[in-house]
């Protein structure tokens, strides 16, 4: 997905490895804040719900474009969370939060199919 984030948006990611945060380049930074303030009203709040669902503006920039289905956006966002749930098991409180989560993904795939 970042390969596809580069190449469609126009930006250059900084590749790491682990958990903690790096700081991305301002160019990058810009170019995504100026993507998104071309968007409609609409458009826009559809892209802060799916960053914030998903944890990506990378996904949430997939899923507008329609790179990605809103499931597969959900399920990509969710890879450490599933690897969790297979070595560990599937908590039930835990599992009907994801669903709720799955239909808000859903939801977001519809609104912008509707745009």
């Amino acid at each position: 997905m970042i390969d596809w984030a580069e190449g469609a948006l126009g930006v250059a990611f900084r590749r790491v490895r682990g958990i903690v945060h790096q700081p991305q380049p301002e160019a990058t930074l810009a170019r995504i804040e100026a993507l998104a303030a071309s968007e409609d009203a609409f458009a826009l709040a559809a892209l802060g719900a799916a960053a914030a669902l998903f944890g990506s503006a990378i996904l949430a920039f997939a899923l507008r474009a329609g790179q990605l289905t809103a499931e597969a956006a959900f399920e990509l966002s969710r890879l450490d969370e599933t690897f969790q749930e297979e070595r560990w098991g599937v908590d039930a409180e835990a599992a009907a939060r994801v669903a709720a989560m799955a239909r808000e993904a859903a939801m977001l795939g519809r609104w912008f199919a509707a745009l």
